[in-house]
């Protein structure tokens, strides 16, 4: 698979973090991605970003971004 690393930045709150995850969703949605792929809140058990991932649509469960980004399938978004 051909793949492209989406990582968004470090920042100090997460309100920063969330301003950041709905310009990434935008732009995702405008390549084709159907649901909000990242969120952000303060409440994070194993990691010290503010970043979450949904691992689907429809609550397919979630990840902690503690890199803060994600790998995506180029080809799929590229269509």
């Amino acid at each position: 698979m051909k793949k492209v690393w989406i990582e968004l930045p470090k920042v100090e709150t997460a309100e920063e973090a969330e301003e950041h995850c709905k310009l990434a969703n935008a732009m995702l949605r405008k390549l084709g991605v159907g649901y909000d792929v990242f969120w952000a809140t303060n409440q994070q058990r194993y990691t010290s970003t503010f970043y979450n991932k949904n691992n689907g649509p429809g609550g397919a469960g979630f990840t902690e971004c503690d890199d803060r980004g994600s790998w995506f399938n180029l080809e799929f978004l590229a269509k």
